[in-house]
């Protein structure tokens, strides 16, 4: 495969062998990269086979997005997909890297979220809420926060949502429309380390 784009250096925007349009991603892929120059496919981690309407917003999205989250992400889903024995939506790319991002920002902000539902999911979607514990245990390998069981909630019903194949782009963006006041309100939040080797954290709110 060929350069078409470099979106970042972990990022590049490509065509495959039957020319269908692909985000290709990998540690430093992108990195010194010029459009019309092969790939190192000793770099390529994942293929991303792209539809027209997903295109911007896999982009947008994962330009934003720290390289361990992506990895974590492509990691849960390839998990939930062999012990679910079933496609997931490629939209659950979308909407699980977001989640985990937001929820390791809340993390370490000390602003917990209880999942409300966890109960009912438990036992409803046991075999989601499952994978959800087991993907905790992915995002902590990768990014090293270990997040609440809250999100193994959250997560399942990524799964279950993402299992009904939803097929249009809107799905997408309502549910990131219903996160985004809480991620307003993180991002008011300066989250400075005190020191070197403090665990603590000072937060103060901006002006």
């Amino acid at each position: 495969m060929q350069v078409d784009k470099v979106i970042n250096n972990n990022l590049i925007r490509s065509h495959d062998e039957k020319g269908q349009e692909v985000l290709v991603m990998g540690c430093g892929i992108g990195f010194k990269k010029k459009p019309g120059e092969y790939i190192d496919d000793g770099k390529v981690e994942k293929v991303y086979v792209l539809q027209k309407e997903e295109r911007q917003h896999m982009e947008e999205l994962f330009s934003s997005m720290p390289l361990e989250c992506i990895q974590a992400t492509n990691e849960i889903v390839e998990y939930a997909t062999i012990s679910l024995g079933k496609q997931l939506s490629n939209y659950l790319y979308l909407n699980l890297c977001d989640h985990i991002h937001f929820a390791i920002q809340r993390s370490k902000g000390g602003i917990p979220i209880q999942n409300a539902l966890l109960t009912e999911i438990k036992r409803f979607y046991n075999h989601e809420y499952q994978i959800g514990m087991e993907s905790l245990n992915i995002i902590e390998r990768k990014t090293g926060v270990l997040l609440p069981e809250d999100e193994a909630g959250f997560i399942a019903m990524h799964l279950v949502n993402a299992s009904m194949d939803f097929r249009d782009m809107g799905h997408t963006q309502e549910m990131m429309k219903i996160t985004r006041p809480w991620k307003e309100l993180i991002s008011t939040i300066i989250i400075k380390k005190i020191s070197p080797c403090s665990r603590k954290w000072d937060l103060r709110h901006s002006v």
